[in-house]
């Protein structure tokens, strides 16, 4: 039964690089922060988020761990809430979309 699913499993993985190939689908890269600013100039979230996570050196996780109690955005910057479980499965999501940028496997 394990195997059945296995086997289904690499079959779909198989026809969703295939579309992606044909160009069929196109993968979806999600966007950072700034991006999603720039693309929604009159949101004051986006705009405070961007801001946090360019003050933190481009890194998410560097915002919940904040220290600038002086800046005017400390308490409202995002992210305040993360759990620690949390924190590490934003790594993992940082690291597959800095991996994903690279398209040679469409090649």
């Amino acid at each position: 039964m394990e195997t059945d699913k296995k086997l289904k499993l690499e079959a779909a993985r198989k026809a969703y690089t295939d579309k992606i190939k044909s160009g069929e689908l196109q993968r979806v890269i999600p966007l950072d922060p700034i991006e999603k600013a720039k693309k929604n100039p009159k949101s004051l979230r986006a705009a405070i988020n961007a801001k946090c996570y360019e003050c933190s050196c481009y890194e998410r996780i560097e915002v919940t761990k904040c220290t600038a109690k002086d800046c005017p955005l400390y308490d409202i910057r995002p992210w305040q809430r993360e759990q620690e479980e949390t924190v590490w499965r934003i790594i993992l999501n940082e690291r597959n979309r800095i991996s994903s940028d690279d398209t040679s496997y469409l090649l």
